[in-house]
């Protein structure tokens, strides 16, 4: 819902009654009168030069993302942010900076990276240093947008170090703690775990840290829940039901949800968001508990100097511990971070469609700004050398048709016709969806995690392309600890040989498709009796570390 915005111009004009009204209709959910209410009042306002362009574009804008017009409502608050830098950034702080917050997240959708990088930027160095929640969610956003582009991992690393500075001109924050509890206290049986996380609900990410809450160790630990999000449901229900404690914590400010941390005697604080949005990883500067972990939500590395761990794999930082130069952390070591839990209201795989069809479907269901120009070359060479083959692209973006025909003209230019390529909005039965698929084409350098997990599970092999940076290697983790390492390609050519290959080859696709669960179930990245043993032994053993330190 949008909040009011009081113009600076005095009086009341016709441009400024069709605004109020344009803003009403937003109000009561009616969206497409929202939408032309608010075109006429930047028209007329216009002609009559009463000076409410600027507010009344940032509406606009706003009634077109409500209105499932992403590409007009990026459009429209880049004309806005052009017309600021115009006016000399005329408006409060206020405005200018959910002007730039718009223009971050409505870009993104729309996948124009540079100009959602330019908001997200804009709007940390707009926040006050007071703020550093909002400046923390915004430079997260900012470096989420970044890892889509094909930056080195020492680039990487610096713009994840960039995040320390935040809290660079925050005293009062950081003097706001009153320091670390020791590592156990006297008599203590059973290490204290906190879990951080604003999606402990129906989310991508319960498929993750769902055997963290539910196969935990009872003799040897307790668990507390620290929920951030606003919204809750009915696996927020079934999720308390697992854990020792819980703490509704959704608008508490950083120094409170610390000492409430404090109070509940947490040994090991897990951050389960990293810089994804809502996330609490500023509480970490508090230091609201002897050890801090992160490790889920993000793929990279905190880049903060008060995250202690992130948890980790040899996939992810080399057998030979080579990528561990760009963590800020220690890394914290499992045979597969992830342990996935697969869903039980999901059919079985089929087999491979192209039995059926004739001709072979190749798929993605990840977000439309990973669609790089780069990813979408790659994906046109693929089809240019399996003829009659389709892809089928799924994502939020799809609401909008012109995002659609947008895309449909970046591989036109590679000679895909418009005839070979489906597009479909998100829907809640998306598993389904990959029964019509026969491969996954995995994007770069910002690779899937929960998508390829989902399309495993599903039966559809992933193909996968891996580098040198921690974000583009989740595929080559999570297809290596599946038994498929065969699938992650280490260059262009090798990923659309891998692809094409397995193109042709139908008797095997037929068989990955009955057999990819069960292989999949059988594989370290589904046995969460392993996965717990090794999380609980690492607890107990950093746990160690500290208070042998502090002795």
């Amino acid at each position: 819902m949008v909040n009011n915005h009081q113009s600076s111009v005095t009086g009341v004009s016709r441009a400024d009654e069709l605004w109020q009204q344009g803003f009403d209709r937003m109000q009561r959910q009616e969206y497409p009168e929202a939408v032309r209410l608010l075109q006429q009042a930047l028209a007329l306002d216009r002609q009559q030069g009463a000076g409410l362009s600027l507010e009344i574009m940032l509406y606009l804008a706003e009634a077109y993302k409500l209105n499932n017009q992403l590409w007009l409502a990026a459009d429209m608050i880049n004309k806005a942010c052009h017309q600021l830098a115009k006016e000399q950034n005329r408006g409060t702080a206020e405005f200018q900076l959910r002007l730039r917050m718009r223009q971050g997240e409505y870009n993104r959708a729309a996948g124009n990276i540079p100009e959602a990088l330019e908001g997200y930027s804009q709007s940390a160095e707009l926040y006050e240093a007071k703020d550093i929640r909002h400046r923390s969610d915004a430079y997260g956003s900012w470096l989420l947008t970044l890892a889509c582009l094909d930056v080195t991992a020492r680039e990487m690393q610096a713009a994840c170090l960039g995040y320390n500075e935040l809290f660079a001109g925050n005293r009062a924050l950081l003097q706001s703690g009153s320091g670390c509890l020791p590592g156990r206290r006297e008599g203590r049986k059973k290490i204290r775990l906190g879990y951080l996380s604003a999606d402990f609900r129906q989310h991508v990410m319960f498929s993750f840290y769902y055997v963290m809450l539910q196969g935990y160790n009872r003799e040897r630990f307790e668990v507390t829940c620290y929920s951030l999000g606003e919204k809750a449901d009915g696996y927020t229900e079934h999720l308390k039901t697992l854990v020792d404690g819980w703490q509704d914590v959704q608008g508490k400010s950083l120094p409170e949800l610390a000492e409430i941390i404090r109070q509940d005697g947490i040994d090991i604080l897990v951050d389960l968001s990293g810089h994804s949005s809502g996330s609490a990883l500023p509480v970490f500067a508090l230091r609201p508990a002897p050890v801090q972990v992160s490790g889920l939500g993000w793929m990279e590395s905190t880049g903060f100097s008060c995250t202690d761990y992130l948890l980790t794999d040899r996939y992810l930082e080399g057998f030979d511990g080579e990528y561990e130069q760009y963590l800020a952390e220690k890394p914290f070591y499992l045979t597969s971070q992830f342990c996935y839990t697969g869903r039980s209201d999901v059919p079985e795989p089929a087999g491979a469609p192209c039995r059926g069809k004739g001709y072979v479907t190749f798929g993605s269901f990840n977000a439309y700004y990973k669609l790089t120009p780069e990813v979408v070359e790659l994906w046109s060479r693929i089809l240019q050398l399996v003829p009659e083959s389709r892809l089928l692209l799924k994502c939020y973006a799809f609401i909008d048709g012109r995002l659609q025909r947008e895309l449909m003209g970046r591989f036109a230019r590679w000679g895909i016709g418009n005839e070979r390529l489906l597009f479909e909005p998100a829907t809640t039965d998306y598993m389904n969806r990959y029964l019509e698929v026969d491969i996954a084409l995995d994007t770069y350098p910002y690779t899937g995690g929960g998508t390829t997990l989902d399309a495993l599970y599903m039966g559809v092999p992933v193909i996968s392309m891996h580098g040198e940076r921690r974000s583009s290697r989740f595929g080559l983790s999570i297809l290596s600890n599946a038994g498929l390492g065969m699938l992650a390609a280490a260059s262009p050519e090798e990923y659309i040989g891998l692809a094409t290959g397995l193109a042709h080859d139908w008797q095997l696709l037929d068989e990955l498709h009955f057999n990819l669960r069960l292989m999949l179930q059988a594989s370290d990245i589904m046995n969460g009796k392993k996965y717990m043993q090794e999380l609980e032994t690492g607890y107990e053993n950093i746990m160690a570390k500290y208070n042998s330190r502090e002795t």
